[in-house]
């Protein structure tokens, strides 16, 4: 029988990065490095010699235990609270496409039209959960019986 591959940390470090729809520029940026950092680290060229940069990298790309990124040489749990919401993977991999993928008719718009759109955009999420509350006449039992009414 042929002998399990044992990964290099670079290999794991890309295979966790892709997982959570990262660009390489988008993981070194998160830990305060750039783009040419990550490559060399992915690729074996640069090694993790600090501690610290391992546990940034563990609580960017969502690993739990530094023996799954380090390949069991560094163990420990990797603390501190999850206060990422949950799309916010998708959203870092929208904005980290290829400008050739996005489309083509997206026109200029000002600095005033944007924070405007932004302001009404909060405005919207801030107010949608009082208002299904108040459509669905549940407001002494919570947003959360609003789901048997079909109001998310």
């Amino acid at each position: 029988m042929g002998q399990a591959k044992e990964f290099t940390l670079g290999q794991r470090i890309r295979f966790y990065r892709e997982q959570c729809g990262l660009s390489q520029k988008a993981m070194a940026e998160l830990i305060g490095r750039g783009e040419n950092w990550a490559y060399k680290v992915e690729h074996d060229q640069l090694p993790i010699d600090r501690i610290s940069v391992l546990i940034k990298l563990a609580q960017v790309l969502h690993v739990e235990d530094l023996k799954d990124l380090s390949g069991g040489y560094v163990h420990g749990s990797v603390t501190g609270p999850k206060t990422e919401h949950t799309h916010v993977p998708e959203i870092r991999q929208a904005l980290s496409l290829p400008s050739s993928l996005l489309p083509k008719n997206i026109g200029v718009v000002s600095a005033d039209d944007f924070a405007a759109s932004v302001t009404d955009a909060w405005t919207v999420y801030e107010t949608q959960g009082e208002e299904a509350v108040r459509r669905c006449g549940t407001a002494s039992s919570g947003p959360a019986s609003c789901r048997a009414c079909g109001i998310a």
